[in-house]
């Protein structure tokens, strides 16, 4: 199945300049600067160096490059100041002098462009980096040694392996460290170096290895072939350690080879629960009294008064959130994003101040918005009339207004998306009905793209005493999901099925949105929406339903996929 959009975008190397020299700027001259500007530009030189070094070395990587070197010195100067910034101690001045001569030192390379991947666990599934501090001590405390080879693996292992070997530096390691980017199928990765940089590793018998990634993800490839790979050049198991950002059970990897070596290595990991929510520190930066966790789908027995009645939820996909309490009021803080990417979407839910379609945003703190906790109940098919009609029109009007975007998703690659994931849930029969339906003018498909709600679902609407409120409303255009940017038909194709909305009501809605926006167009597009809305939907849950099982979450999702499915068969049958 198509679900997650897995892709690379090119930036201008003068874009991520730009960004870091904000950031340099901000900070510069300043004995304790704000931590978070710290985090930023972990981020920015991480992603800098990742995308430079993919363009230096496309198939194999290479120890031995003074490019990759500087770059790596680069990423190692922001990683020094998180580190030092988190320890409370001040910041080295004369290093961020240092990184502004590296900058302008990059930028006479005249590069002009690199593909950027977003880096999902600071973006989407808040991983914070002070867990690999964390782990960087643990694994001080426990071994011995005076110098530590560390690789971090391409992507957002590069600014996590800066982390650990700035903090191993600063408790009296001598570190190496360089990164690599596993190649290969994702359920098949590899690691691929040059003869050099082989036999530099396997001469450094007596250092440990400590190999940093994010991961291990669904098949624990990246991991296991790397560390198949230190196997194959002599380097033991004894002597080699993972920093991951958790600690899964082996027997599900995918991968053999990693389900294989996963076991017999040590690993450290740190805790964010009891770095920022059992030491008070997040709760300090929100300035309310953490009440509850309501992430993986806690948040449904605020809501429902009977399991019967939850929607289906997969924990894994759920952002972190918490209910806030002050002296007299609720609010809610869900994770945003670290970096540019919190501030974005921070940035997206200013635009809907004033509009009473949305809670109201407090502020972002520590990556997570706080925002207004919203006391009612989520709405049901049956609570559907003109006014609510009256009122999603009018939502689904200003997002085509206020967020016009750029398209992430290519005609082709939606097609793609369709006809996979209808041939998987639905059988190869329904296959040539589905190249009929596709048939879409590529001007036509690619008009008008805004940053969509993308979640248009029943429970994501609130009834309150006053009035219905849109929730999570702010990062589903941007996620990791398939969709991306699209036309607002997206939205109102998924409206519509969500909801089961009768013609009648169909057409009513479709009435209202036009009166509203002039866009007759929509209606023309409208039913390859719907299919590519059903498609990709199919694809999710059908994927939840195999991650879930045994789960009250899997049984739920059964439901929607019968449900999907058949919706699609009826599109499909008219063609």
């Amino acid at each position: 199945m198509i679900v997650y959009r897995n892709y690379r975008q090119p930036v201008p190397v003068k874009k991520c300049i730009s960004r870091i020299r904000k950031i340099i700027g901000r900070i510069r001259g300043q004995l304790y600067p704000d931590y978070q500007d710290a985090i930023s530009l972990l981020i920015e030189c991480g992603e800098l160096e990742t995308g430079i070094t993919d363009l230096l070395f496309p198939d194999r990587d290479s120890i031995f490059s003074t490019r990759t070197e500087m770059l790596r010195k680069f990423s190692l100067i922001a990683g020094r100041a998180v580190c030092r910034l988190w320890g409370r101690q001040k910041l080295d001045q004369s290093e961020i002098d240092k990184a502004e001569e590296i900058l302008s030192e990059i930028e006479s390379w005249e590069i002009r462009s690199i593909l950027l991947s977003v880096p999902e666990g600071f973006a989407y599934y808040s991983l914070y980096p002070e867990v690999y501090i964390e782990a960087a001590c643990q694994f001080r405390s426990v071994i011995s040694t005076e110098s530590v080879l560390v690789i971090g693996l391409r992507s957002i292992g590069t600014s996590l392996s800066s982390l650990v070997s700035a903090q191993l530096e600063l408790m009296g390691c001598s570190v190496k460290s360089f990164t690599l980017r596993p190649r290969g199928h994702p359920f098949s990765r590899s690691a691929q170096i040059d003869k050099e940089t082989e036999e530099y590793i396997s001469g450094c018998k007596d250092s440990f290895i400590a190999v940093v990634d994010e991961g291990p993800g669904l098949s624990g490839s990246s991991l296991g072939g790397t560390l198949e790979m230190l196997r194959g050049i002599g380097l033991t198991e004894e002597r080699t350690v993972i920093f991951p950002s958790w600690i899964p059970d082996s027997n599900r990897f995918i991968n053999e080879n990693a389900c294989k070596l996963w076991p017999r290595y040590r690993k450290f990991v740190g805790s964010f629960d009891e770095l920022w929510v059992e030491s008070g520190r997040l709760q300090s930066g929100f300035g309310m009294e953490i009440e509850g966790n309501l992430s993986a789908g806690m948040w449904r027995s605020l809501c429902y008064s009977s399991e019967k009645d939850y929607p289906g939820v997969h924990p894994h996909h759920e952002r972190r959130k918490y209910l806030l309490r002050t002296e007299n009021s609720l609010y809610l803080a869900k994770f945003a994003g670290l970096g540019r990417y919190g501030v974005d979407l921070a940035e997206r839910a200013e635009k809907f101040v004033g509009t009473e379609f949305c809670p109201t945003v407090e502020k972002i703190s520590d990556g997570f918005v706080v925002m207004e906790y919203l006391d009612g109940r989520p709405v049901c098919p049956d609570d559907v009339n003109d006014k609510f009609l009256e009122r999603t029109a009018s939502y689904c009007a200003f997002i085509r207004t206020h967020f016009p975007s750029s398209l992430t998703v290519t005609l082709d690659e939606m097609q793609e998306m369709i006809l996979e994931n209808v041939r998987e849930g639905m059988g190869v029969e329904w296959c040539k009905r589905v190249e009929s339906a596709c048939r879409v003018p590529v001007e036509y498909y690619g008009m008008e793209p805004v940053e969509i709600d993308g979640r248009m679902m029943p429970h994501e609407w609130i009834l309150t005493d006053k009035g219905i409120f849109k929730t999570d409303h702010l990062e589903h255009h941007c996620d990791q999901f398939f969709h991306g940017s699209q036309n607002i038909a997206w939205d109102i194709a998924g409206f519509c099925e969500e909801f089961g909305l009768s013609k009648q009501q169909r057409d009513v809605f479709t009435e209202m949105y036009m009166e509203k926006t002039g866009d007759t167009l929509f209606q023309k597009r409208l039913p390859f929406f719907t299919i590519a809305y059903l498609a990709f939907r199919l694809g999710y849950v059908s994927l939840a339903v195999d991650s879930l099982r045994g789960s009250d979450d899997c049984g739920r999702f059964e439901k929607l996929r019968n449900r999907y499915k058949e919706r699609l068969q009826e599109m499909l049958l008219n063609y």
